[in-house]
């Protein structure tokens, strides 16, 4: 019965991607970094890359469902931030209104210097910025987007490895150590500088200020205003929006 039997072997038709899937073992490994980079994938893989580590979280408090959230630089969508996370060039946070968290980042020289979210602050990590009042880039690891945010950190630095730059809207200021608030509104173009311990140093293009301890100085539209010493209903309040428990 199987004298007639004639067996044809017919050639194999697949798609050039089939034949390029069997072909090439790279490809798997291709698409498993392509994942790596899809939002909430890539950020909770928590790998900066070819980007700068800046910092990490470090406390984060939530309350009734508003959330401490991160924005990855190579992501367009917000997750909930988790203690712990490594802060890339460029990553940006944000909390809400009954929200606060705990940032730590070091100076070039490796100081850590802790950075407290206020209610309803945003801020972006970045590597370095120049151009616009500056003559030079400054390593600018803060930009204050929005709200009010408490740096701390060792006192008595005179050397310049040790300091931190933050800038809020056009001006860069640079941080010196101790304890200081820095509040941003962009909406008001309105910058206030308010110092307890340490030191801040402002540049501008004819002038530069230093802001010592139970002063502030204010900042409109790029132009800074006298320094003022510090009331306690301004403290008070720049205080209240940044506590933690």
């Amino acid at each position: 019965m199987f004298g007639d039997t004639v067996l044809t072997v017919a050639p194999v038709v697949s798609s050039p991607v089939q034949n390029l899937w069997y072909m090439s073992p790279l490809v798997p490994t291709l698409l498993a970094m392509y994942m790596l980079r899809m939002p909430g994938v890539y950020t909770n893989y928590g790998i900066c890359g070819d980007r700068e580590p800046i910092g990490r979280v470090v406390d984060v408090m939530t309350v009734d469902d508003q959330p401490v959230q991160i924005r990855r630089a190579v992501d367009a969508v917000w997750m909930s931030a988790e203690k712990g996370e490594t802060l890339c060039e460029g990553d940006q946070m944000r909390t809400r209104f009954r929200s606060r968290a705990r940032i730590r980042v070091a100076a070039p020289s490796g100081r850590p210097i802790d950075i407290v979210l206020g209610v309803n602050a945003r801020v972006r990590t970045i590597g370095n910025w120049g151009g616009g009042q500056q003559k030079s880039a400054e390593p600018a690891v803060l930009d204050v987007v929005h709200g009010v945010v408490r740096l701390r950190g060792e006192t008595g630095n005179a050397d310049p490895s040790g300091i931190q730059y933050v800038r809020t809207g056009p001006t860069v200021c640079a941080f010196h150590g101790g304890e200081a608030l820095a509040n941003w509104d962009p909406f008001k173009r309105e910058a206030n500088f308010v110092v307890q311990s340490g030191r801040v140093e402002c540049s501008f293009p004819d002038s530069t200020y230093t802001i010592h301890p139970g002063s502030r100085l204010e900042i409109v539209r790029g132009e800074p205003v006298p320094v003022e010493p510090v009331s306690s209903l301004i403290l008070r309040t720049f205080e209240g929006a940044t506590e933690m428990d």
